[in-house]
């Protein structure tokens, strides 16, 4: 335990560790356009298990949220997801509207029809419809966004039953992966599947949260050890999600004192969403406009675009979120005030 004149830096920890986990993500899809550079070499399968440490880090957040605090939980979830969600939806079509996008190794990105785009809006990517074609990165935003629903049920619940869900939606992966012969991924999946087959792995977040017993620690440990093992062996696979685990575990042991360090590490995790759900167009759009050839530069430009753009958003929503805050209070004072027959 941490002494109490120690403040512990969990969230700080957990918010690095979300920028390095999709940094990991930008670096694996940067092969799609330039394989082969020095970063993409050495660390270049490590993207697809970094979504799964994603799935731990958000089930135990979200644990975390819901007990603190559970009322406004739902709307919180929104606030949060959905305006960075809109600006990447829409700019992923907005960058194909013109033509489809040629990229460097053959591939053509089509802007996807309009009944796909709405139901990526609703969530449905996975479920009824594929993900938008401008930006793969979404399908996992929608079973992370499902799991957010069942949390509202689980919470309600034993952790024992939590731990029921989790045995089910692991077998049931396991059988799925049996019989194909591969590791899952959104493009193999059948529609549907996603949130089914790979719920468990952000449930033994939320399980280790609720009870940080050495049993549900080890669901988070070696779950997805197995089910990398079982697969294509993506090299590093392993170490990457038993690395998440044991930062997930030692989070609230580490203290970082240096307040400058923790603001901006805390700002880095904030950064790692929109980098997380903007860097497939800006990657597609850099190649194919902007004839950027070189992965490390590619890596490097989406780094900086991103950073730079969420720099200056998030100052603005600072700025115009408590005057509309206040327009808001404002008007339904108003409304109060005729109901009563005042002034």
């Amino acid at each position: 335990m941490i002494p109490p004149n120690k403040p512990n830096s969990q969230w700080t920890v957990l918010a690095g560790l979300r920028f390095v986990l999709a940094l990991c993500v930008v670096i694996t899809h940067s092969g799609i356009v330039a394989p082969g550079y020095f970063l993409w070499r050495h660390v270049g399968n490590t993207g697809y298990p970094a979504v799964f440490g994603f799935f731990m880090i958000s089930g135990y957040s979200i644990a975390a949220s819901l007990i603190s605090k559970p009322s406004g939980y739902f709307w919180r979830r929104v606030r949060r997801i959905y305006p960075t969600y809109i600006v990447a939806l829409l700019f992923s079509t907005i960058v194909l509207l013109p033509h489809p996008l040629h990229l460097p190794l053959g591939q053509v990105i089509v802007l996807s029809n309009w009944q796909t785009i709405l139901s990526n809006v609703f969530m449905m990517q996975g479920t009824l419809t594929q993900s938008v074609s401008g930006d793969g990165a979404v399908w996992s935003l929608s079973v992370e966004w499902w799991c957010y629903m069942l949390a509202i049920v689980l919470i309600r619940y034993s952790v024992k039953w939590t731990s029921v869900l989790i045995g089910l939606s692991f077998a049931a992966l396991m059988i799925y992966m049996r019989s194909k012969g591969y590791l899952v991924g959104d493009s193999h999946m059948p529609l549907g599947l996603d949130f089914l087959l790979l719920a468990w792995a952000w449930m033994t977040g939320f399980s280790f949260y609720r009870a940080p017993t050495k049993i549900n620690f080890a669901l988070m440990l070696i779950l997805p050890v197995i089910m990398f093992d079982m697969g294509d062996h993506l090299p590093l696979a392993s170490v990457t999600v038993a690395a998440t685990a044991a930062l997930v575990y030692l989070s609230n042991e580490i203290h970082i004192k240096n307040d400058k360090i923790n603001k901006c590490i805390k700002w880095l995790g904030d950064m790692s969403y929109p980098l997380y759900l903007l860097h497939p167009p800006l990657l597609y759009w850099l190649s194919s406009e902007a004839s950027i050839r070189n992965g490390n530069v590619l890596i490097i430009c989406i780094v900086l675009i991103v950073s730079i753009s969420y720099y200056i958003g998030s100052t603005l929503m600072n700025k115009i979120e408590p005057q509309l805050r206040h327009l808001i209070s404002g008007s339904r004072s108003e409304v109060s005030s005729s109901r009563t027959g005042t002034v």
